[in-house]
């Protein structure tokens, strides 16, 4: 029989949770301690996924008293990279919430730890792995539109956290617009190389600052991805995933950011409009709700069980992390488009 991963989580807020359920069906987890600075927070969720398990609340304490497989870093974005440093000099496999830190020098720092000590560190971007834009990618992919030159997203919604989110500097940006910027390099043919971007605090935002921002990428091919986000927009909010479009020579394909796909391509050119085709690609909604946080799972014990890197590794990841902290330094500075460093792929295991 397998062994099973002994796993440390820290971090013991709603996302943990969420996290535990998703390992669950897995039966290859063994949770040994739950961390949290609010002890009463870790006790929680001790008692609501592994009551034998320890409680704690000084990470690296447990973390090198238990040497732990694998760490689960649920922590608040300013305490990603320090954990998961502990983790990975620990020996231990990391799985992080996104981002994978605050700045791209510390994502970097991360990657370099992670090819040192050995260890898979993945960041949970759980967006990318749903069904329906997985199924996006695939139409691109398939040249139904042809060359793709222009990608949209807009993501609009009214979020009360009442939490930290209100009260953190570039809430949009780094808490959520890291999931859209992956979804685009998840959907391009190439990375992107410049950017510029305008983000302010609108009129009866409950939030302290930067609650809103608009960006445009530029790839290295032609490709130009045109991103608008709200975190507090009152009303017809989308999708989460945010509702997308790309126009190519052949058509355009347009996702609503939930299970509806469609595409218009040239049946015929000519006359003053062409003659389109539509095609609709219907996604099923998942069984039991979203799954995506299992297939985080899925895949991330998968590579720490095979040695292969993740989908979403930090090798990868700091690429998405790099549009985040262009698109901040474009903000702070205002000086026209910024070049977005990026970071060479290099085997980590």
């Amino acid at each position: 029989m397998t062994k099973r991963l002994r796993v440390v989580q820290v971090g013991c807020g709603s996302i943990a949770a969420v996290w535990l359920q998703a390992a669950q069906p897995l039966r290859e987890i063994e949770l040994v301690a739950c961390v949290d600075v609010d002890a009463s927070a870790a006790k929680a969720r001790r008692d609501e996924f592994a009551p034998e398990a320890e409680v704690g609340t000084d990470a690296a304490k447990t973390i090198g008293e238990l040497r732990p497989d694998v760490v689960f870093n649920c922590t608040r974005p300013e305490g990603h990279h320090e954990v998961s440093r502990a983790a990975l000099r620990a020996g231990a496999h990391v799985l992080s919430e996104k981002p994978l830190a605050v700045t791209l020098a510390q994502g970097r720092d991360l990657v370099d730890e992670a090819a040192k000590a050995h260890r898979v560190l993945m960041v949970a971007q759980n967006y990318r792995f749903r069904a329906a834009p997985r199924k996006v990618r695939e139409v691109l992919a398939s040249g139904l539109i042809g060359h793709v030159t222009t990608m949209t997203c807009d993501y609009f919604d009214a979020l009360h956290f009442g939490n930290f989110r209100e009260r953190m500097e570039h809430p949009l940006l780094v808490e959520m617009a890291i999931h859209h910027f992956d979804l685009a390099r998840f959907f391009g043919a190439d990375e992107p190389t410049r950017v510029d971007c305008c983000e302010w605090n609108p009129a009866g935002s409950w939030y302290r600052q930067g609650a809103n921002a608009f960006a445009t990428f530029q790839f290295a091919s032609d490709l130009v991805f045109s991103y608008r986000g709200s975190w507090c927009a009152e009303g017809r909010a989308t999708s989460g995933s945010g509702e997308w479009r790309f126009c190519g020579t052949k058509g355009t394909l347009t996702w609503d950011g939930a299970q509806k796909i469609e595409a218009e391509t040239v049946a015929r050119a000519g006359g003053f409009r062409s003659e389109l085709q539509r095609r609709e690609f219907l996604v099923p909604a998942a069984t039991g709700g979203d799954e995506s946080h299992r297939e985080v799972m899925r895949e991330f014990v998968a590579c720490v069980r095979s040695g292969r890197q993740p989908e979403t590794s930090a090798q990868d990841n700091v690429r998405s992390l790099a549009m985040v902290s262009a698109a901040l330094a474009d903000v702070k500075t205002r000086r026209g488009p910024r070049r977005i460093s990026t970071l060479p792929l290099a085997s980590m295991i």
